[in-house]
């Protein structure tokens, strides 16, 4: 008896599919283009991230040790902003949220903690060192491991791919799954069937059941009951396919 003639469990049947496949061709993929693609490299990050010491919040970098209630407001520090500026004793900077830490500064308080008047900044309480503060290389250091080959990439992983500078990925090609319906019996379900005949329903709880697990589905068309019409299906339409799915056993197949 052959194997496939056997009733046999979902685990078995997923185990034999998967002993008779092998992995398909890596491409190179753009990053807008690899939502739901798996990754065939591994990805470290280019760079320390963040670069350097950032804001957490909007509020004032000062120095922690300075003790003083008042401090003097000597600029600003925006993101996207590395300018010449310097905290120096009794001295605060504004600083918005992601902006590079002021030379001298060691600290960040945030700004419902602050008060400013006429160019002086009231701290409420004494701030604690190195307080609201991202360190450089607090979400990825250069060289580390942002995925994995074998990943799923998801939005959030997209996301750390873009933040390591990758523009691209090696990820496994998609696969070309062609659904064949099989039957003289079969009409398009917006036709009235005939004597003996049913509506091609399977066709569309097949491409129903594909949508949305990133393969290139197509529908090969409808062969009929014969043999030298469903091996002509083989070679002009399914030649290029990586999985063939039909709800029907081929004709001339079955009698092999």
């Amino acid at each position: 008896m052959d194997e496939l003639d056997r009733l046999i469990s979902p685990g078995a049947a997923t185990a034999l599919v998967r002993s008779k496949v092998s992995l398909l061709p890596a491409e190179s993929v753009p990053l807008a283009e690899l939502a739901g693609r798996v990754l065939a490299e591994s990805v470290v990050s280019e760079d320390d991230l963040p670069p350097f010491p950032a804001s957490t919040m909007d509020g004032y970098a000062v120095r922690a040790a300075d003790g003083e209630v008042d401090r003097r407001l000597v600029g600003d520090r925006f993101a996207g902003k590395m300018d010449e500026l310097t905290v120096g004793p009794g001295e605060a900077a504004y600083i918005t949220t992601g902006a590079p830490l002021p030379a001298g500064a060691d600290t960040v308080v945030k700004v419902e903690l602050t008060e400013e008047t006429g160019g002086v900044v009231r701290l409420q309480g004494s701030p604690g060192d190195r307080k609201n503060i991202r360190e450089p290389g607090h979400d990825l250091r250069k060289g580390e491991e942002v995925a994995a080959a074998g990943t799923l990439l998801t939005p959030a992983a997209i996301g750390l791919l873009a933040a390591a500078g990758r523009t691209t990925a090696l990820v496994g090609r998609r696969p070309r799954v062609s659904i064949l319906s099989t039957g003289d019996e079969l009409v398009e379900p917006g036709e009235r069937p005939g004597p003996g005949q049913i509506r091609d329903s399977n066709r569309f709880a097949l491409l129903a059941a594909l949508n949305g697990l990133n393969a290139d589905v197509r529908y090969a068309g409808l062969a009929p009951d014969n043999a030298d019409r469903q091996r002509a299906f083989l070679t002009d339409r399914l030649a290029d396919s990586d999985v063939l799915i039909t709800s029907a056993v081929f004709r001339w197949a079955a009698r092999t």
